[in-house]
């Protein structure tokens, strides 16, 4: 019964959509168009501002067409391994999935950001309907454990009745595989048959199309690595035997979706035996962020635009998120300019009033930027902007300054980001990459602050502040998060008293950690000069203990030498943020 349920998921065989070619939302969009028209009226025609939006959304994507003919060929080809594409986020990987899967007849997505670090029970049930997997009696996860303590308790045995999370969820993928299994053996019978009519016959097939290709199935997994530290983060590797599976069976094209940049190397080695096909995004060029951006306000390509508004798109760096958010702001500040305005106005527009009920489609706010003037433009560009930035600021603060946590008064445990950095670590990140646009990955390890150790730089990444470039499969450099970032962190550094105040917390990092290597030395040349001073050390032992006082004695010079440099910085950064009374 369950592959049955898998099998009809994957297949769509009742599908309204399959076979009407519409759904329910298009059935309720042309009912509610009509009755508008029948009490207003003839409307505008809101189609052609969405057709104009998927022109501009085919004239942004153009960088990727080399990714989807990529994803495309792989998606026809026999599985013998697995694709991964990935980026920072926005770069709306799954935008690029979804376009290519369009027209793939079999399909089946996994989107693991909407169940996963949820109780065992929900994180099940959620799988098992994204699978289709039914009936799953995932509540006998938690009953069955309860029976087993109940009856240990009593008995002093196990009495076996406890199922574990990671159990079911091997018995939905074997499931799942048994109907993938089933759907591609149909596909090798139809494309049998169709030789074999034209061998009996003596006929060569008239087109390519008379003998149908195999059809293999998709699994889409999204959000794949997204929770290195979430509760059923063990499902990460249940994937990649199950993808396994699939990838030896050749029963199903495996495309996995990540942001994380981890995940290149996680699944190298957890499919060692195959080469993963990789897709990784970037962020739009500046010309074509240019081009979005005329075509959502609905201006003319090629249009100057204002320099604020220039200046904004530079700033957002191609992030095609943040670009829409950028968009977005700004139509809705010209919306709210030309409503104040409507109002003032007795002899609105049935249309004017129309977009105050929301009865008009959204697209029809593009005529408010084509019909505003470049200062009304700019001014719109400038606060949208200002505004993306003092949120990002806050972000920055909040997640890797940790400044909005007191540690008097907030446990560790309910931390919404476990501290696997200091906030002078964060910042000297900050600091860098305010000055220069990328840095090496291998100097900042090596910083005082850092001592060699490249946990809190691949933790800082993990939060997606930072991105690590690789260079034969190692790091190499490290950017900004997202593009914005960067106009964040340069705010952040040009506030003097706020510098001043992270200043004087990397000093006195730097002091601590100073003062403790200069006590070492100081010990070791207190027992080194003990020991030369005995009559028990000949000739040659005394003059290589001496050679070692020497060296001892050079360090703790070099250690007064920082420390006099850091008191001087600290008595600097001081003037900077000393009271006045």
């Amino acid at each position: 019964m369950r592959v049955f349920f898998v099998t009809n998921a994957v297949t769509e065989r009742f599908s309204v959509n399959r076979y009407l070619g519409f759904g329910i939302d298009d059935v309720f969009s042309s009912s509610k168009s009509f009755l508008m028209s029948l009490i207003f009226g003839k409307l505008p025609d809101v189609t052609s501002g969405n057709e104009f939006d998927e022109e501009v959304e085919s004239h942004f994507m153009k960088e990727r067409k080399d990714y989807e003919a990529k994803l495309n060929i792989f998606l026809k080809e026999t599985p013998e391994t697995a694709m991964l594409i990935y980026g920072p986020k926005g770069t709306r990987h799954t935008d690029l999935v979804e376009k290519c899967t369009k027209s793939e007849p079999y399909i089946m997505r996994i989107r693991l950001d909407e169940i996963i670090n949820q109780p065992d029970h929900i994180f099940l049930d959620k799988l098992s309907r994204q699978t289709g997997c039914f009936p799953m009696f995932n509540w006998t996860v938690s009953t069955g454990s309860l029976l087993d303590t109940i009856v240990t308790a009593t008995t002093g045995t196990k009495a076996g009745f406890a199922s574990t999370a990671e159990s079911q969820i091997r018995k939905i993928f074997e499931i799942t595989t048994i109907a993938l299994n089933r759907i591609v053996h149909s596909e090798h019978q139809k494309r049998q048959a169709a030789l074999n009519h034209f061998q009996l016959s003596n006929q060569a097939p008239p087109s390519t199309d008379a003998v149908p290709d195999i059809e293999y199935p998709v699994i889409v997994i999204e959000g794949f690595l997204g929770n290195e530290k979430a509760k059923q983060a063990y499902v990460y590797e249940l994937l990649t035997e199950w993808t396994n599976t699939l990838v030896e069976m050749q029963v199903a094209q495996v495309v996995f979706v990540s942001d994380n940049p981890a995940a290149v190397k996680y699944l190298s080695r957890a499919i060692p035996r195959k080469t993963i096909e990789t897709i990784a995004l970037a962020d739009a060029s500046f010309t074509s962020s240019i081009s979005y951006a005329q075509g959502r306000l609905g201006l003319v390509f090629g249009q100057r635009l204002p320099v604020e508004l220039e200046q904004a798109i530079y700033a957002l760096g191609g992030r095609l998120t943040d670009l829409e958010q950028l968009v977005q702001k700004v139509k809705a500040a010209l919306r709210a300019k030309n409503q104040n305005s409507n109002n003032n106005n007795s002899n609105g527009t049935i249309l004017q009033k129309l977009r105050r009920t929301a009865f008009v489609s959204e697209s029809h706010d593009v005529s408010d930027a084509a019909l505003a003037t470049p200062e009304q433009l700019a001014d719109a560009a400038s606060h949208a902007f200002n505004d993306i930035v003092v949120r990002t600021e806050t972000e920055i603060r909040k997640i890797g300054l940790f400044e909005d946590i007191g540690v008097a008064t907030v446990s560790s445990s309910s931390l919404p980001v476990k501290k696997e950095w200091t906030a002078v670590q964060m910042w000297k990140i900050i600091q860098l990459l305010t000055k220069f646009e990328e840095v090496s990955y291998d100097d900042l390890r090596y910083h005082p602050l850092f001592k060699g150790d490249e946990t809190a730089i691949q933790a800082i990444e993990r939060a997606g502040l930072i991105s690590i470039g690789l260079h034969e499969g190692r790091p190499y450099i490290i950017r900004a998060g997202r593009p914005v970032y960067r106009t964040a962190f340069a705010r952040l550094q040009s506030d003097k008293k706020y510098s001043a105040i992270m200043g004087l917390k990397t000093v006195k990092t730097l002091v601590n950690d100073e003062t403790v290597k200069l006590k070492e030395y100081e010990s070791e040349l207190s027992t080194l000069t003990g020991q030369i001073l005995t009559d028990r050390i000949g000739l040659w032992g005394a003059s290589d203990l001496r050679s070692r006082a020497n060296f001892v004695a050079k360090l703790i010079g070099e250690s007064h030498v920082k420390l006099a440099a850091l008191d001087a910085e600290e008595r600097k950064l001081k003037k900077v943020v000393k009271l006045v009374e």
